[in-house]
C-alpha cells in the first residue's frame, strides 16, 4: 500500500466531502462517473461488504491477503485496516472487489510510555523509533486474546500491530491498532518494520532500518530483485533480539499498493505533503499535479486545498505514471 517507492504525477479528477481525521481540518476525497476496472488503497470505514474511499465493494468473491497469510478469511478484515482493493467499478458507490489486501504498516512494542497531548485527544509513542499518533475518536483499537485495550490503555510494553498514514514530520498516524500482546520478551517477541536500507555493511550482515538495527544470516528469507542495497525501501519482518534490534527472517521490497501496469481507474487516500502549491504536492509519498482542468466539487477547495489533511485522489496509470486521463 501506499508508500515512497516510484516518483509519479497524479492528477485529481475531483475533490469532494471531508474525511475526519485528527490534526488538520480533515480531507477530501476524489469521486467522478468512472466504470470498469480500479484499484483503491484506502481505510475500510464500513462492513457490508467493506467500504473504502467511499465506495461498497462486494468481497463475497474476492481473494483475502491479511500480512502476506493468502489463506485470511473477509472475517478477518477489521475497521481502520488500510487495504488495497482490485476489482470492478460498477459506479460512483458500488463495486465488486476480486482481491483485498493488507498489510500492517509496523508491528512491534511500545518503547515508552505514551504521551498524550493537552486536550486528551491524542497520544504519541513509538515502535521501533518509528512515532506514532493515536487520536482517541478517529483511530481504531482492537483488544487481542480477551485483555482490554483502548486509548486509555494503550501502555509501554504494549506489542502492537499498527495501520495508517505517514505524515510530512515521518509520523505514522494510525487508523487501527491492534494489541498482539500486553508484554514485550525480547528473544521472541515478533516485530515487522518498513522503511529504506542505510548503512549496510555485508561484512556484519546489518543495516539500519530508521532507528532500528536489523540483522541477517543464512536463514532470512531475502527477497529482492538482486541484492541488498542501500536506498531500498524494504519490509523487514523478525524476532526483537534487544530494544533498537531485529533479527530478520523475511526482507522483501516495499510495495504501495498502486500498479505499474497501465490501469484505467486507480484511488489513493493519503495525507498531504510538502504543499507547494496545486502543481506540487504528495498524497501519500507520491507526487501530485492539480493544476489545469481538475474539476473539484466544491469549487472552493481550489483555493483551499493546502488547508485539507487526509485526502483521497483518482486518476489513471500510464507506463507506470498515476496521470491524468479524459473520461
Amino acid at each position: 500500500m501506499r508508500r515512497i517507492l516510484v516518483p509519479t504525477t497524479v492528477s485529481l479528477f475531483a475533490v469532494v466531502a471531508v474525511i475526519a481525521c485528527g490534526g488538520g481540518n480533515g480531507g477530501a476525497a476524489a469521486s467522478g462517473n468512472h466504470t470498469g476496472r480500479v484499484t483503491a488503497t484506502g481505510t475500510i470505514t464500513g462492513f457490508g461488504s467493506i467500504f473504502v474511499n467511499g465506495v461498497r465493494y462486494d468481497i463475497s468473491g474476492a481473494d483475502i491477503v491479511i500480512n502476506e497469510d493468502d489463506t485470511a478469511s473477509e472475517d478477518e478484515l477489521a475497521l481502520g485496516m488500510v487495504v488495497t482493493v482490485e476489482g470492478i467499478l460498477d459506479d460512483d458507490s458500488t463495486g465488486s472487489a476480486t482481491s483485498v489486501i493488507y498489510d500492517a504498516e509496523i508491528k512491534g512494542p511500545v518503547q515508552h510510555a505514551p504521551v498524550t497531548d493537552a486536550d486528551g485527544e491524542t497520544k504519541t509513542f513509538t515502535v521501533l523509533g518509528v512515532t506514532v499518533v493515536a487520536n482517541r475518536t478517529t483511530t481504531v483499537f482492537d483488544e487481542g486474546d480477551g485483555v482490554s485495550f483502548s486509548f486509555d490503555r494503550l501502555a509501554q510494553d504494549n506489542v502492537v500491530e499498527v495501520s495508517g498514514f505517514i505524515d510530512a514530520a515521518g509520523s505514522l498516524r494510525a487508523t487501527r491498532i491492534e494489541l498482539e500482546d500486553a508484554d514485550t520478551f525480547i528473544g521472541s517477541t515478533e516485530v515487522k518494520v518498513r522503511g529504506t536500507i542505510q548503512n549496510l555493511d555485508l561484512v556484519s550482515s546489518t543495516f539500519i532500518l530508521g532507528a532500528a538495527t536489523v540483522s541477517y544470516d543464512g536463514s532470512t528469507e531475502i527477497e529482492v530483485s538482486e541484492r541488498l542495497e542501500d536506498g531500498q525501501f524494504v519490509e523487514v519482518e523478525g524476532i526483537l533480539t534487544s530494544p533498537g534490534a531485529i533479527l530478520a527472517t523475511e526482507v522483501e521490497l516495499g510495495d504501495d499498493g498502486v500498479p505499474d501496469d497501465d490501469a484505467d481507474d486507480v484511488q489513493v487516500e493519503g495525507i498531504i505533503i510538502g504543499f507547494h502549491g496545486l502543481h506540487d504536492f504528495r498524497v501519500n509519498g507520491r507526487p501530485v499535479n492539480a493544476s489545469g482542468s481538475i474539476d473539484f466539487e466544491p469549487e472552493s477547495l481550489r483555493a483551499e486545498l493546502s488547508k485539507y489533511d487526509r485526502v483521497e485522489v483518482e486518476g489513471s496509470v500510464i507506463n507506470g505514471v498515476l496521470t491524468r486521463r479524459q473520461w
